[in-house]
């Protein structure tokens, strides 16, 4: 049986999220939310050690900005069968992401989406 390594418990909500590495944007679609941090499907997964910045759309007036580390970066892998090239889904294509910094909306968030939020070992800046 394989380890679980997360330490919260996550909770599924899907957003818009768009991310940067400080020169180009990708889009992605959030989900697994915890107090620390989240999972964000893309098809433009950043390496393990990245530090991106985030904005999740909750709406169309309402953005989240965050800034996170990558701690998982997942690209599924193709075979051929038949010609043709199939993409494995075993796993979810995107990254996960540890919360390093964020603006004093992101615990909003989280308390409207987690029920019973501990307080966060991250501080929220302005």
């Amino acid at each position: 049986m394989i380890k679980q390594k997360r330490q919260q418990k996550r909770y599924i909500k899907r957003f818009q999220v768009e991310f940067t590495d400080g020169n180009v944007s990708f889009p992605g679609i959030s989900s697994d939310f915890s107090i620390e941090g989240f999972f964000v499907r893309t098809t433009h997964p950043m390496p393990v050690d990245s530090i991106l910045d985030f904005a999740i759309k909750v709406s169309e007036e309402h953005i989240v900005k965050v800034r996170g580390h990558v701690v998982r970066s997942a690209k599924p892998s193709s075979k051929w069968y038949a010609g043709k090239k199939l993409k494995l889904t075993s796993q979810k294509e995107g990254m996960g992401i540890k919360i390093i910094e964020m603006d004093k909306n992101y615990l909003h968030l989280i308390r409207s989406i987690l029920p019973a939020a501990p307080a966060a070992s991250s501080k929220p800046s302005s």
